[in-house]
């Protein structure tokens, strides 16, 4: 005789996402059949390179200056595993894309947001976007690291673990260096400097800075040389200013005093009005990505990955905010749809598609600068909320649990 009961074994996080939206197994099997099926193309082939010469005790930087392996020190740790089977590397960061969109999906679950209007948007931004299925598993590009360990270092930090959030911050600048911009918002917890978290920063990068200049010497810094006299592309506005059709001359050497401008502005707003470090973190991104030279799609995969992040802590900015909702919409829908296209028609490198590669930046440029305006102004409204991120404390994301 069985005795009858009302209470039902707790659900995980993903076993109480509706039937189609809590398994992540078809996800996951697809994302692989288009990773193998792809094999080999774009940057990945350069990434192959390079480990091949690091397995063979070779320098990685100096054949090209950086201008092929344009990455950091801690990139060379996938060597060893392209060493195994070349496609490792790229399976690892498809892994990685995955666990973090459900990650997001659990996280929506603990937070109390877990409505059916923040599973799917956060499944149609890091799941169902062809972006992502094109960055990732088609490219192999590993961008979506970079922004997972700034995430993560995100919500570490939120929970008071300054050491972790600064060794995944320093991880994710030796990988390719722009998440260096997010340390000051890190280095300070209130009105005090973290000074753990600046500690862990830097003895991290020290540390494998200092390896790395004792197995392949200075010119490890050659991707930095290169960062700085890349030529303006893709959906840059320099790129558009010096194309054939454009009046201007070529203003290109603009793009770091404008970046450096640009990003003094933002640290200087963000921190007058003690802004969320979320919402800080995002806006300084997109500000980076604006205004920088080399307007390359993966760079925008952390900004992707992010705006998740900012809509669970601080819900508030979206609710009955339709100028944030359209200036996001049109933003994410934009640059989702170039790269659709982009990959379509063969990168934009034959007749007539090559004029695409000029005009991107026309349209990026205004949709970024709206976005950037719209959610500092919205931030801004909410001194509540500001106050209390700035000053680590508990918000719906670490709230404890019932």
């Amino acid at each position: 005789m069985q005795l009858k009961t009302d209470r039902m074994p707790p659900k995980g996080p993903l076993q109480s996402l509706p039937p189609r939206e809590g398994r992540p197994g078809r996800a996951a099997l697809a994302a692989v059949v288009v990773a193998w099926s792809s094999w080999i193309r774009h940057d990945y082939k350069a990434y192959l390179v390079g480990w091949q010469r690091v397995m063979q005790g070779l320098d990685p930087w100096s054949p090209t200056r950086g201008a092929e392996y344009s990455y950091g020190p801690l990139f060379n740790l996938f060597a060893p595993l392209a060493a195994l089977h070349s496609l490792i590397p790229k399976l690892l960061f498809v892994v990685c894309w995955l666990a973090l969109a459900f990650w997001y999906l659990a996280l929506t679950l603990r937070s109390g947001r877990a409505d059916e209007m923040h599973r799917r948007g956060i499944l149609a931004l890091l799941v169902a976007n062809p972006l992502f299925w094109i960055e990732i598993p088609i490219y192999g590009h590993f961008d979506i690291i970079i922004a997972g360990l700034c995430v993560t270092a995100l919500h570490v930090f939120r929970k008071g673990r300054s050491v972790q959030a600064g060794v995944l911050l320093a991880a994710g600048t030796l990988l390719k260096f722009y998440p260096a911009v997010l340390a000051p918002l890190f280095a300070l917890r209130g009105r005090k400097v973290d000074g753990k978290f600046v500690s862990a920063f830097l003895i991290t990068g020290g540390l494998v800075v200092g390896a790395a200049y004792l197995l392949w010497g200075a010119s490890m810094f050659d991707p930095l040389i290169w960062a700085r006299d890349r030529p303006s592309k893709l959906l840059s506005i320099f790129r558009a200013l010096r194309s054939a059709w454009s009046p201007t001359p070529n203003l290109d050497w603009l793009g770091t005093p404008a970046t450096l401008v640009a990003l003094s502005c933002v640290y200087g707003f963000v921190l007058r009005y003690r802004l969320p470090r979320s919402l800080a973190a995002f806006s300084v991104l997109l500000t980076l990505f604006t205004f920088y030279r080399v307007g390359h799609v993966q760079f925008l995969l952390v900004l992707f990955c992010l705006f998740p992040y900012l809509l669970i802590e601080q819900g508030a900015l979206m609710t009955g905010n339709r100028l944030l909702r359209v200036a996001a919409f049109t933003y994410f829908g934009w640059i989702s749809l170039y790269q659709l296209l982009y990959w379509a028609c063969g990168e934009f490198l034959t007749s007539p598609w090559d004029s695409f590669r000029d005009f991107g930046g026309l349209i990026t440029f205004p949709l970024a600068l709206y976005f950037l305006a719209v959610l500092l102004h919205s931030g801004k409204e909410f001194p509540a909320t500001v106050n209390s991120s700035l000053q680590g404390t508990s918000s719906s994301l670490d709230a404890p649990r019932g």
